[in-house]
């Protein structure tokens, strides 16, 4: 697992390194005026980053690597896998409201399980955040949904 970890990480650095490189030549702009090669060259520092502490923590760490996914809890995996992809096929007819008070629910109450009131109250809140921040400030058009609200 060590030796495979350090060649993905040294293949992921490569590969984000060279899209920044690339992405140097479409022109980077600056932060208040981005240029077309900003996003590629943020994705590509990122990447070869990423790898690059891959390589870093697979060559100083002995076999701890092997144990990754020993333990996990893969109930947990599946449900979030599969309530995203509800959440998807429900954002339209439901709306950005509601399916993603669904959404937070279910991830706050099954895949860490507590009262309801706790996983109801976050949901909530969370969902008049996002409403607060990315309708009313940022002025994007959500799905309206039944509520018709967004």
């Amino acid at each position: 697992m060590k030796r495979y970890d350090q060649i993905m990480g040294v293949i992921w650095f490569v590969l984000g390194s060279a899209i920044a490189i690339e992405a140097l030549r479409l022109g980077v702009g600056e932060v208040r005026l981005p240029g077309i090669g900003f996003m590629p060259f943020s994705v590509g520092v990122l990447l070869g980053g990423l790898g690059f502490v891959l390589t870093l923590r697979a060559s100083l760490k002995g076999k701890e690597g092997d144990r990754l996914w020993a333990g996990r809890n893969w109930r947990n995996v599946i449900v979030t896998l599969v309530a995203l992809l509800i959440y998807i096929f429900l954002m339209e007819p439901l709306g950005f409201l509601v399916s993603t008070f669904l959404l937070n629910f279910v991830l706050f109450k099954i895949t860490a399980p507590k009262k309801w009131l706790s996983p109801l109250l976050t949901s909530a809140i969370v969902v008049f955040s996002c409403y607060l921040i990315f309708f009313l400030w940022l002025k994007v058009p959500l799905p309206k949904g039944i509520l018709e609200l967004g």
